[in-house]
């Protein structure tokens, strides 16, 4: 029977994800389609704002539409508490241990949008949360590159927001970048970023 409860969340969990997922990519796609047609004129101002708007616009549905849905249907309640205040105007750059996919679902749910991830880059290959990375503004990596990782996170690239517009980043850090498998080992690309 819990196989069988398991599978129907699953499959709750992708028509979801889909349901939610199209007209949102939709949305993001025309915008930064424009943002990228004026940068392309020589306006690349309206596409760092297209890219913060779809971030934050992403981030909301994120939270409010998928996330919010799929914690309970998985029977997780998420409780959260700060143990000292936290200014969520302020940048931040959130290091989670990725211990599983629902780590995620919680720092979407508990954080304010408009926030970035920093993304594998063979999750664009992803149906709906791949295809939504970059119009959405996320730090895509190819983690078989160190050197190229380590830049493509702290590099300022003009197809993406400055790094002070950012609100967070989550950074995965229980595995590494071009295969040193300490645990943590990733975080120097997450100081990288901090230190910005």
């Amino acid at each position: 029977m819990t196989l069988l409860v398991n599978i129907l969340r699953v499959l709750f969990a992708c028509v979801w994800t889909g349901v939610v997922g199209v007209p949102l990519i939709v949305s993001i796609y025309v915008s930064w389609a424009y943002g990228l047609l004026r940068a392309w004129f020589g306006r690349r101002d309206v596409l760092d704002r297209v890219l913060e708007a779809n971030a934050y616009f992403t981030g909301w549905v994120a939270q409010r539409l998928w996330a919010s849905v799929l914690l309970p249907v998985t029977g997780i309640r998420l409780r959260t508490r700060e143990v000292t205040p936290v200014d969520w105007d302020a940048a931040h750059v959130i290091c989670a241990n990725h211990a599983s996919v629902f780590d995620i679902l919680a720092l979407v749910r508990a954080v304010p949008p408009p926030f970035r991830f920093v993304a594998k880059r063979e999750l664009l290959k992803w149906p709906i949360i791949g295809w939504a990375l970059r119009p959405a503004g996320q730090i895509v990596v190819d983690r078989s590159d160190h050197s190229s990782a380590m830049r493509s996170m702290t590099a300022p690239r003009p197809s993406s927001p400055p790094a002070s517009s950012r609100r967070w980043a989550p950074i995965r850090t229980s595995r590494s970048i071009a295969g040193n498998s300490r645990s943590g080992s990733s975080t120097n690309g997450s100081w990288r970023i901090a230190r910005r």
